[in-house]
């Protein structure tokens, strides 16, 4: 499966979805075309991408254009928030607050996922799904988030619980490709710089998960 595929697939059958920065809306279609969801919310704070989502959802009633800045007044029925392909510190803003009635999360961070597992981990959510996915030599993280209590270390949140558990050949490339980007940056960082100290236990970190 691709990312969009994926990313749907973590949708529980049935429930009511919002979809923050939605982009042009091709996972409310195929989450309506799959029959995962009655009703999907295609949410984002530009415009021009609702222009294009409303040219591929017309004909689908199922799906509500909103334009909103992340969930900023989500409808009462939402008890699913999808938030794909932004920054991991820019969706723990969005969901610094999240009302008690959103069950389920999911979560494909372009950067940051470790922050993002950290911050939801810390708000109550416990992760039951998770996927890494390489494409054209990019490697996209994605987890399913529910309420919920569990114990995690800090090498879960940055290599995922559940990944680290499956450690699939995917995951053993992306740790590899980890190391070596940490390694590069540790180099270009004056030894007496704070950043080195902080760079140097996530190089441990890493290299512990070999």
């Amino acid at each position: 499966m691709n990312r969009l595929e994926t990313i749907a697939s973590f949708v529980p059958v049935g429930s009511i979805v919002a979809d923050v920065g939605t982009d042009h809306g091709l996972l409310p279609v195929m989450l309506i075309e799959q029959q995962r969801s009655p009703k999907v919310y295609a949410i984002d704070n530009k415009p021009g991408p609702l222009r294009s989502a409303y040219a591929m959802t017309k004909s689908m009633p199922q799906i509500t254009l909103v334009l909103a800045d992340g969930i900023q007044g989500l409808a009462e029925d939402v008890d699913t928030i999808v938030i794909a392909g932004l920054g991991g510190r820019t969706i723990v803003d969005i969901l610094a607050v999240i009302p008690s009635r959103i069950t389920t999360i999911i979560i494909s961070a372009h950067v940051a996922m470790p922050l993002v597992r950290k911050s939801l981990h810390a708000l109550g959510y416990a992760i039951d799904a998770e996927a890494l996915i390489e494409e054209a030599g990019e490697f996209y993280e994605m987890a399913r988030f529910i309420q919920g209590q569990v114990s995690y270390t800090d090498a879960d949140y940055y290599l995922g619980p559940l990944l680290r558990l499956e450690r699939s050949d995917v995951w053993t490339r992306w740790l590899e490709q980890w190391i070596a980007q940490t390694k590069y940056t540790l180099k270009q960082i004056p030894a007496n710089d704070e950043k080195a100290l902080e760079y140097q236990a996530r190089l441990s970190l890493l290299q512990n998960e070999q």
